[in-house]
């Protein structure tokens, strides 16, 4: 890609308000607006998959972006449709659940809510699994204003599950925005600086740590995360109840329950909910695998079951858990609710193993 030299000239038409403007200021008359760029953005014959154009507003983000690349459009949401159902309809219904979860959109009753009635920080993960699920391998996809409308944190959160699946995926992105908070989460394999016009190639940032307090809490902090449960918002009264704080915020909320029989002791994993602005960066898996190693140092044996695909898909890769059993289960009696559970759901019971079967294989 040869340096470029850009140049966006608007004439000026002048009239009673421009130049009463131009006299009290004491400006000179202007017959256009001029600016000039000379860039160069050197990436052909390279392999990347995250690239940043970053500027405050009126850089020439936009304008650089259009001069090489096609600008994503913003895409058609159908008002009577759930988000699964605007998805491209060669794509299986699997496929969009993993794409959408990969990006931390990761609840089954928002999947079947129509795009217009969601949070902005919904919006925002939704338009960018669709752009991953519409994008070909051998093009490069530009996606202006990347991020502007959602707060920091979930604008931060998204950007490093996006960047994860973009690589994952082999795709090429160019993301342009106007705030530089998303790029050390983004870990882009090049950036373009347009406030320096300064050019940089390189994977050189990491994305800060999140550093997670985990604290036992009472039953009541629940109200803030049932409604975020893909199952079920009720909680049982002999629940033990965590929650993962991060800045000060609850993020995450974990609970077990007893598992009543004589053959084994043993703890079930009960409620395990992570605010959809904190989703994708593994923090509901970390404060679920705390309170499943706090149960193993206790001498109890810890048992989960899930339907969720994402979640189960997880820990097949993860060697602290072991797959017991996965399949249609069928209405059965638990001791432990006194209520009849898992109605003909397909599901997958894992036992974790501990932390010193981290460097193991993984286990099934």
């Amino acid at each position: 890609m040869p340096t470029a030299y850009i140049v966006k000239e608007t004439k000026i038409i002048p009239t009673f308000r421009t130049s009463n403007t131009v006299s009290m200021f004491n400006m000179e008359p202007q017959k256009s607006s001029k600016h000039e760029w000379t860039i160069d953005i050197p990436i052909e014959d390279k392999t990347w998959n995250i690239g940043i154009i970053a500027g405050t507003s009126g850089s020439g983000k936009t304008t650089i972006a259009e001069h090489f690349w096609k600008i994503q459009k913003e895409f058609a949401w159908d008002e009577n449709k759930s988000i699964l159902d605007s998805f491209p309809e060669k794509m299986e219904t699997k496929q969009i659940i993993e794409i959408l979860s990969s990006v931390g959109f990761s609840s089954p009753p928002d999947w079947l809510k129509p795009f217009h009635i969601l949070s902005n920080g919904q919006k925002f993960r939704v338009n960018l699994a669709r752009s991953l699920a519409e994008a070909h391998p051998n093009e490069i996809c530009v996606i202006d204003e990347f991020s502007s409308v959602v707060n920091r944190e979930a604008a931060q959160i998204g950007s490093h599950a996006f960047q994860k699946i973009a690589r994952k995926l082999n795709l090429k992105f160019i993301l342009l925005s106007c705030h530089y908070d998303i790029v050390e989460w983004l870990e882009p394999d090049w950036i373009l600086n347009m406030n320096t016009q300064e050019f940089k190639f390189g994977r050189t940032l990491q994305r800060p740590k999140i550093i997670l307090q985990i604290f036992k809490c009472r039953s009541s902090l629940w109200r803030i995360f049932r409604q975020h449960h893909y199952l079920d918002t009720s909680l049982h009264k002999a629940a033990q109840c965590f929650t993962a704080v991060w800045k000060d915020q609850p993020v995450s909320f974990s609970s077990f329950i007893p598992v009543i029989t004589r053959s084994i002791r043993a703890k079930r994993g009960h409620r395990t909910v992570c605010l959809p602005d904190f989703q994708g960066t593994g923090i509901g898996k970390a404060l679920n695998d705390f309170t499943a190693e706090y149960c193993r140092k206790k001498g109890f044996r810890f048992i989960s079951v899930t339907s969720h695909p994402a979640f189960a898909r997880a820990r097949m890769k993860d060697p602290k858990w072991k797959l017991l059993s996965s399949g249609i289960k069928r209405r059965a009696k638990d001791p432990t609710l006194n209520k009849t559970v898992s109605s003909n759901r397909y599901t997958y019971t894992f036992e974790y193993l501990g932390e010193k079967h981290e460097s193991s294989k993984n286990l099934q």
